[in-house]
């Protein structure tokens, strides 16, 4: 008799301690993963639904949703359960690092570092975030970051990736981003291999299975992974200033592993035979991170729920974090009758695949941060709302031209002006200076007037210099305008070949300036001619 309750007394105990502990996961039983629509190209994207996925898989006490705040859904083979309204208070929401601040207003945040700050986002965007966020490191990607970090590393593979025996026939190489960690791109594949770009993972699976080498040029994309598990080796040129060692921390499937070299890999050209004597040895160090995604999600959420985490793990929290190399960005101030418009029709026809930028010709105030592309061109009427911290990384360029052959330039294009002598013009030119100055730029009047009072009327020296200060960091001239590109190429490490000015067509001959007009212009435009170099 004394035995039974002795039993019963522990029963009750065993249930108290159950109830009080599905009470604390209860308190937290909803998790969010903040992610963009799905995008089977984009790693970081794979890994925040890949991270859902594990999550509901092995713990049966949470809610689990993606909410994609491109408001898709967009159904995939990894995580399909999405959340958009109704969202509920009680919370822990998971965001990548390239989203400011909390847009769910959520109780509690979790920050996931998938690659460092300045690559896709702007380098102080942690200084969006709240001072009691959690931060996890997909990897530590160079050994100057600050040794305070919690690595919490997921790897995701897709099944189908695998060698299938090929005959091995033809190389292939990707770009995709290399010109954020690379200052110069020296191009070592050989010519006819096979671009990747955006293809699927079944395209995928076919080119890495018939090709021998993959010469990848952005040395932190998942493909490098991809291609060795179908047995082709990949090659990665060195980064200036990173060692093997240190590369090897970017991969995820080595932060728990400690070693000097990377088996199956090249990482130079001159490590090839190595990798390729080591080719089994890379493809099982990858999947044996496979069955250790489980117990790392496990214990990331006992971590993210256990309200003593930060005062256990102080050094987890954000404090500072360091980025390494110097990611140049760049915002070109467009002016009317400069050239501009050429410059940006050749940035178009090159950023297809090559450059991330954004222009932006809006004249009243910007709430969205750019700071994540690396080139912004916009107007001068609104270069006040990238004069601030956010964006003190940019070199702001801006191109300027001779007075006197902007003026014919913008007198011929202007059709209201075009059909009056140039010296009628001078003299009572469209707009007024004094009653439409830029600051008070809706004062203008009608489309027609201000369109005209911007590319004839108003002074270079108004669009690019204000309060006395000037707004660009470097100025170029229309004169010498393949210096501009030159200086693009060389700072975004691009290669802009073709370049076609567009030009207001009119007669030369009968545009040679008078000696009246000549005059008009230098007393017009006469701090034009004084600021930017010309001669009168």
């Amino acid at each position: 008799m004394f035995f039974i309750y002795i039993l019963i007394f522990f029963i009750i105990i065993l249930l108290l301690f159950i109830n009080k502990t599905e009470e604390h996961f209860d308190s937290k039983k909803t998790i969010i993963v903040y992610a963009p629509k799905f995008n089977e190209s984009s790693g970081g994207c794979i890994v925040l639904y890949y991270l859902a996925y594990l999550i509901k898989k092995n713990s049966t006490y949470y809610n689990v949703y993606i909410y994609d705040y491109s408001r898709t859904n967009l159904k995939n083979n990894i995580y399909n359960n999405f959340i958009n309204q109704d969202i509920p208070t009680n919370n822990i929401t998971i965001y990548p690092e390239i989203t400011s601040g909390n847009p769910l207003n959520s109780p509690k945040c979790v920050r996931y570092i998938l690659c460092e700050l300045g690559k896709h986002c702007s380098k102080d965007i942690y200084k969006t975030w709240g001072k009691e966020e959690l931060i996890f490191h997909h990897s530590s990607f160079n050994s100057k970051i600050n040794n305070k970090i919690n690595p919490f590393s997921i790897t995701y593979i897709n099944p189908i990736f695998k060698d299938l025996g090929y005959k091995r026939t033809d190389n292939c190489f990707t770009i995709r981003k290399a010109h954020k960690f690379y200052k110069k791109i020296d191009l070592i594949h050989p010519k006819n291999s096979i671009e990747i770009t955006n293809e699927s993972h079944k395209q995928l699976l076919e080119i890495f299975n018939k090709c021998k080498y993959f010469y990848c040029y952005d040395p932190y994309t998942g493909l490098s992974n991809i291609a060795l598990l179908c047995g082709c080796i990949p090659i990665i040129p060195k980064l200036d200033g990173v060692s093997e060692k240190e590369y090897i921390k970017s991969k995820s499937y080595c932060q728990y592993e400690t070693i000097n070299k990377l088996p199956g890999y090249a990482y130079g050209i001159e490590n090839l035979e190595y990798a390729k004597q080591t080719v089994k040895e890379g493809q099982q160090l990858i999947l044996s991170q496979l069955d250790r995604n489980v117990v790392l999600v496990k214990q990331f959420v006992k971590n993210i729920m256990n309200p003593n985490y930060r005062e256990n793990n102080e050094k987890y929290y954000f404090n500072k974090i360091e980025t390494f190399g110097n990611r140049k960005q760049i915002i070109f101030i467009k002016t009317p009758k400069t050239g501009g418009n050429s410059l940006v029709q050749s940035i178009i026809n090159y950023s297809k695949e090559n450059i991330n930028f954004k222009s932006i010709y809006l004249t009243g105030p910007i709430n969205k941060d750019y700071s994540n592309y690396d080139m912004i061109i916009c107007l001068s009427s609104n270069i006040n709302n990238f004069l601030n911290e956010n964006y003190n990384n940019f070199i702001k360029l801006a191109l300027v031209r001779n007075p006197y052959t902007k003026c014919i330039s913008g007198w011929k294009y202007c059709k209201s002006l075009q059909n009056k002598s140039l010296i009628d013009v001078l003299n009572d030119p469209p707009g007024s200076l004094k009653k439409c100055p830029i600051k008070n730029i809706n004062n203008i009047g009608n489309g027609t007037i201000f369109h005209d009072w911007s590319h004839f009327t108003l002074t270079q020296t108004e669009m690019l210099i204000k309060n006395n200060k000037k707004i660009y960091d470097k100025i170029f001239k229309y004169e010498n305008y393949t210096d501009i590109l030159d200086f693009i190429n060389k700072e975004l490490s691009i290669d802009i070949k073709e370049l076609k000015l567009n030009k207001t067509k009119y007669n030369k001959k009968q545009t040679k300036l008078s000696d009246n007009e000549k005059k008009k212009i230098q007393v017009i435009f006469k701090n034009d001619f004084v600021n930017f170099g010309y001669k009168f």
